[in-house]
């Protein structure tokens, strides 16, 4: 009999560069570790601006970090790997990023959403919805 191996919990949030520096900010006041490219308060060694997708997600799976973006082109069927340390895709407005964030690290806190986000991909609204992404990439499937 084979031991599964049990998946690992996530470690903080990358943030597409995309996305307003403040995010950031927001969700290391609420206890996460969170960083993007030109914005890295807690020197963690993030790529630089204007590293593509697939090679930020990447970093994100190797460092064990949730990827975030507005890209709802990473929702589609084979947009990210099989293996990753998950992806929301933020479905809001620039005004309403802040609050969805802070939505975010408010969620983040529960001790269940650790080895949860692992391989899964998510999309998170502004009034704190969070939809689930089928493998096909249609958003908020049941």
């Amino acid at each position: 009999m084979g031991t599964q191996k049990k998946p690992h919990s996530i470690r903080g949030f990358l943030l597409d560069e995309h996305i307003q520096a403040a995010c950031v900010d927001t969700l290391l006041r609420g206890g996460c570790k969170a960083a993007q490219p030109g914005h890295d308060p807690l020197r963690l060694g993030v790529p630089p601006k204007g590293t593509s997708d697939p090679a930020l997600l990447k970093w994100a799976t190797k460092h064990h970090f949730c990827f975030v973006t507005k890209d709802q082109g990473l929702a589609g069927a084979g947009a990210v790997p099989a293996r990753h340390s998950g992806v929301i895709i933020l479905i809001c407005t620039d005004d309403d990023e802040l609050t969805t964030i802070d939505n975010l690290a408010k969620t983040a806190q529960r001790p269940e959403l650790g080895s949860a986000l692992v391989n899964w991909r998510f999309a998170l609204t502004a009034d704190g919805q969070v939809l689930p992404i089928a493998p096909d990439g249609t958003i908020g499937w049941q």
